[in-house]
């Protein structure tokens, strides 16, 4: 799988860890994986998927935003990043910004839920640049936050303070939304990058992170 692929696959990742299993939009589903038309899911299984949730939680915290899908009310979605959720390299169609809005769009329709994805995403900085200038993106208030910052934030262990800073400025929010993290990995910086000290502060403050890494291993992140 090449690093640009990456995103078209995060968006099948995205899908299952908020429709299904531990943040099942149906309080008494199942935990199911893979769906038969899905083309990530048959390429690389059900067993490597699984491993795309590198921290679930409780699910607590996404249940503020599962809980208005299951409403059938309306959702905003804001994605804050950098180059991958700019999509940099990457068409219109194949950001996977936008194709997680039109998937997710045909799966919360089975609740009369409507979703806008708004992507916030700037080239080339992290969560010291964020944690500051995040809601100046967003004219109206989110209810779920995608964070993907792990390959622009300096690798400072198990610290990472501007990204805390940025989780705990969107706690305050008056729509408290919900933070999904998604952690990517890019070439150019090598396993050397902020994803230890976010996934520390994920599980401190229970938000559950998807991995592009996790399920795909090294080998196949170069291949």
């Amino acid at each position: 799988m090449s690093v640009l692929a990456f995103p078209q696959a995060v968006v099948s990742l995205l899908i299952l860890a908020v429709g299904f299993g531990v943040f099942s939009l149906s309080p008494n589903a199942s935990p199911k994986l893979c769906d038969p038309s899905d083309a990530i899911c048959a390429r690389w299984g059900s067993a490597a998927l699984s491993r795309s949730r590198a921290y679930e939680g409780s699910g607590a915290q996404m249940e503020r935003f599962l809980k208005k899908v299951r409403a059938g009310k309306h959702v905003r979605i804001g994605v804050i990043g950098g180059s991958i959720s700019a999509c940099v390299d990457s068409s219109e169609e194949a950001c996977y910004v936008r194709r997680m809005e039109v998937q997710l769009r045909r799966e919360f329709a089975r609740f009369g839920a409507t979703v806008d994805v708004l992507d916030g995403a700037i080239s080339a900085v992290g969560s010291d640049f964020f944690s500051a200038c995040w809601p100046s993106a967003f004219v109206e208030e989110l209810d779920l936050a995608v964070l993907e910052l792990a390959v622009n934030d300096v690798d400072t262990g198990k610290e990472n303070r501007p990204f805390d800073e940025l989780l705990r400025s969107l706690f305050e929010r008056p729509s408290k939304p919900s933070v999904l993290i998604l952690n990517m990995w890019s070439p150019l910086f090598g396993w050397s990058n902020g994803a230890p000290g976010i996934e520390n502060l994920a599980q401190y403050y229970d938000l559950p992170v998807i991995s592009s890494v996790c399920p795909f291993g090294f080998d196949s992140a170069l291949s």
